[in-house]
């Protein structure tokens, strides 16, 4: 049972650390964006900004009504976004007669096919960063575009999702190494009853050893004996324990996560 319920913690948590950082890394379209605050922004800054270590992918999009005007295939974005659309930020009460989707994304995105009419004239405030690297990383990774950005001749304004991913992955390992942690507490309780079980069990077998032993069976052959018994109990019973566990924990998360 122990092993069982190990089996099942040690597998569980795994698929969950997995679902989980599958989660935070879709927190957050774009890695970062810059933007100013008086208006348009200084093309020296986008280029400081695009030449910033560890920037893969940058681009100024013209900001519209409905959002910024981004192709939904773009590199700069995380994950591309339904093309014929205006993707909504999670929250936005936009009013448009434009075919719209609600998200999860901290920015509204709309397809530059839809608004061909306003896109020379819009204003680019604001550019888009896409980072090196996974989207679950140090939040470091962008101390080359906030020093860029600190440079600015202008006021400007910088958002990112990296904090939150994080601290999404963080939370996550604290509560699965907690529970790793409890899961082992109970399998060393388990062994301890265990020995205690052998032991007893050694001492009231005192009997039948002896008469063994009167039939030519050394003390130590006795103890080997008793240990082959103890190993063709426990090693199937565990084996048959860890299956079972791993099964139940896969099956759990993926009720649990749907």
């Amino acid at each position: 049972m122990t092993v069982a319920l190990v089996a099942a913690v040690l597998t569980g948590s795994e698929q969950l650390r997995s679902h989980f950082v599958g989660v935070a890394s879709k927190q957050g379209l774009i890695d970062a964006t810059v933007t100013s605050l008086t208006g348009a922004i200084d093309p020296a800054l986008a280029d400081a900004l695009a030449a910033a270590p560890g920037v893969a992918v940058s681009e100024l999009p013209p900001r519209v009504p409905e959002g910024f005007a981004v192709d939904p295939g773009s590199p700069v974005l995380r994950r591309g976004v339904q093309a014929g659309v205006v993707s909504l930020a999670k929250g936005s009460t936009l009013d448009t007669e434009l075919p719209t989707v609600k998200t999860s994304n901290l920015v509204s995105v709309v397809d530059p096919a839809l608004v061909a009419d306003a896109v020379d004239a819009a204003p680019r405030p604001t550019v888009m960063l896409r980072m090196e690297g996974a989207p679950v990383q140090d939040p470091a990774v962008l101390d080359g575009v906030r020093a860029a950005a600190a440079a600015a001749d202008v006021p400007v304004a910088m958002t990112e999702p990296f904090s939150r991913r994080a601290d999404t992955v963080a939370m996550v390992e604290r509560l699965l190494a907690n529970t790793r942690m409890m899961s082992l507490v109970a399998l060393v309780i388990a062994l301890v009853g265990i020995a205690n079980t052998v032991f007893l069990s050694w001492r009231e077998r005192r009997r039948d050893r002896a008469l063994l032993n009167t039939l030519g069976l050394t003390p130590l052959g006795s103890a080997v004996v008793m240990a082959v018994e103890l190993l063709l109990l426990a090693v199937p019973a565990a084996g048959v324990g860890w299956l079972v566990g791993e099964w139940a924990g896969g099956f759990i998360v993926g009720v649990a996560v749907g």
